[in-house]
């Protein structure tokens, strides 16, 4: 796509090889600080959704059709197996974590690879050494999500298309790769076009040869090699799905659902900042691409990557609706290939008029070297902090519950696939773009029914991203009992005709036990004597307390078997 860097740049200069050894110690403690921070970095929203998606292919689920999903599904597909190898166990979610690590250290190769290829192998270790402990990089990277795969798949094409000639061969790989690309995140479409945008203008910038080439012969098979490349893993894809029936589920779920009518309308000016962004990056673009110093800032390759990172954040900063921290996990490697001369040869250019030799040599090298300890300190930092965190204890504690409390056929309620091991009795999630079709009515507001048509007696505690309405519904029919919430009544408020009884109005019909502060119930439900576990359908029923028994509560039966005590705080909320 571009061409190669000067072949002089390839050469490690003199005295340079001296900090190698502090590249390779920053490697490898990045290495290793990746496997301790998994056990430590707080589990984000998105990795149960996603884990729950794999724990569905893994357990005969379809995604889109059976379980719902607004992502392309490779990641999941090649997850799965490792779901069901591993089994359903309350600590899945650490494990599949360890499954990130090929891919962080799959990037760091490639990131690898570019460097080398445009500056130096010394450089080239640093650049992956730097990557591999830059925080916002490794936080992300370590997260079972599938932009860590996305990320590592799109680095990939960087180093096969850098500083190499656009042939057929080269393009038809290079097709396969965004395809692949494409199969794991639509959020893909931006990095290609931003992709063939920053070769395009590269080759613009670089004269009437570049364009030449670019218009040859040569580049028209070239192209259609790209194109039937890119289209091989999507079409396969989509032939699955269409085979089993599920194309209509599949295009709902990745396409339909994502597109909003009023997506960005409220960000307008958002927008109008894009083209004044791209009139600098083009300005420093041509600035690098016009030095006729030999420099390593000056190679058409260089000058790509400039393009490629600054079309690439102006539009998730200007024109994406909804930007995520991990939308730049992709572009942080190539942000960092393009950092890293400039703490080296640049650096020693600028001080030589100022500094003896000895010190134009050792400055650079301090840089680096500070900027790695500073990176590494951060990270253990934030280990630290996270010590102390019980987040991560009360997500184990949770999914503890779920499989004990649950069996295998039961539905479940959960914002967004937290409790992993159960289908969700509502079939869609509700992240963000649920949420804003729900509130440009979009989608009907009807969870409720759905919990009440499946018999949901299990809810997930936290309820801020639910409705208004089903926050109220959850708050009316459910009780906490530990890290969960189950379906469970507290007597109704009303004055009873009847002083000796209490009324439970059942809106989820569910086998229902009394509870009392004396233990279990031991009086008349509905007239007749009780026993646990009744069935009881949706309604007002009466219970008539055993003589000394007080503050009568309904509560699911298999709950109160299994021994899960009814919260204080619960009680006293309602």
């Amino acid at each position: 796509m571009t061409e190669s860097a000067n072949p002089a740049c390839q050469k490690v200069r003199g005295g340079s090889e001296n900090d190698l050894s502090w590249a390779l110690a920053t490697l490898g403690a990045g290495l290793f600080l990746s496997v301790v921070y998994i056990f430590f970095h707080r589990f984000n929203s998105d990795e149960p959704q996603h884990l729950h998606i794999a724990w569905g292919w893994a357990h005969g689920l379809m995604q889109y059709r059976d379980v719902f999903d607004n992502h392309t599904p490779l990641f999941h597909l090649l997850t799965a197996p490792l779901v069901r190898l591993f089994g359903d166990r309350y600590d899945l979610l650490l494990w599949m974590r360890m499954a990130m690590l090929p891919l962080y250290a799959g990037t760091l190769a490639c990131t690898f690879f570019i460097a080398k290829r445009l500056y130096s192998v010394r450089l080239g270790i640093w650049a992956a050494a730097l990557t591999g402990i830059f925080l916002p990089f490794l936080e992300k990277t370590i997260e079972f999500r599938t932009d860590v795969l996305w990320s590592t798949v799109f680095v990939l094409a960087v180093a096969v298309s850098v500083g190499l000639p656009f042939r057929p061969a080269r393009g038809f790989l290079l097709g396969v790769i965004f395809g692949t690309a494409f199969a794991v995140s639509m959020k893909s479409s931006v990095l290609l076009a931003c992709f063939v945008g920053a070769a395009v203008v590269t080759a613009v910038l670089n004269g009437r040869e570049a364009m030449g080439a670019l218009c040859s012969r040569k580049t028209v098979p070239a192209t259609l090699a790209f194109l039937l490349g890119l289209a091989i893993v999507p079409a396969v894809i989509i032939a699955w799905f269409v085979a089993h029936g599920a194309w209509a589920d599949f295009y709902y779920g990745t396409i339909q659902h994502n597109l909003l009518p009023t997506a960005g309308k409220s960000q307008l000016w958002k927008r109008l900042l894009f083209l004044p962004a791209m009139g600098c990056l083009l300005a420093g673009a041509q600035k690098l691409a016009a030095a006729k110093d030999g420099s390593r800032t000056g190679t058409p390759a260089y000058v790509f990557l400039f393009l490629l990172a600054g079309l690439y954040f102006s539009a998730i900063l200007f024109l994406w609706p909804l930007p995520t921290d991990q939308d730049s996990l992709p572009m942080w490697p190539v942000v960092i290939v393009l950092l890293v001369p400039f703490l080296d040869g640049p650096a020693e250019h600028f001080l030589r008029p100022r500094l003896n030799v000895r010190w134009q040599r050792l400055l650079p090298h301090a840089a680096l070297i500070l900027f790695a300890l500073l990176e590494l300190a951060l990270i253990l930092f934030k280990v630290g902090s996270h010590l102390y965190d019980k987040r991560m204890t009360q997500e184990f504690a949770t999914w503890k519950a779920v499989l004990d409390l649950t069996e295998p056929g039961d539905m479940v309620m959960d914002p967004k696939g937290e409790f992993i091991f159960r289908k969700r009795a509502y079939y869609y999630a509700f992240e963000t773009i649920t949420r804003a079709r729900m509130g440009e009515n979009l989608l009907p507001d009807n969870v409720q029914e759905s919990l009440v048509a499946a018999h949901t007696c299990v809810v997930y505690p936290e309820t801020q991203r639910y409705t208004p309405r089903f926050q109220e519904f959850v708050h009316d029919n459910y009780l906490s009992v530990g890290p969960l919430l189950v379906a469970g009544k507290m007597p109704a408020q009303e004055a009873s005709s009847h002083p000796d009884s209490v009324f439970f109005d059942v809106n989820v019909p569910a086998e229902y036990a009394v509870v009392t502060d004396g233990g279990p119930g031991k009086g008349l439900l509905d007239g007749k004597p009780f026993k646990d576990g009744p069935l009881l359908e949706a309604g007002r029923h009466t219970y008539h307390p055993a003589p000394g028994e007080t503050n009568p509560v309904l509560l699911w039966a298999r709950a109160v078997a299994k021994g899960y005590n009814l919260s204080k705080l619960s009680v006293e909320n309602k």
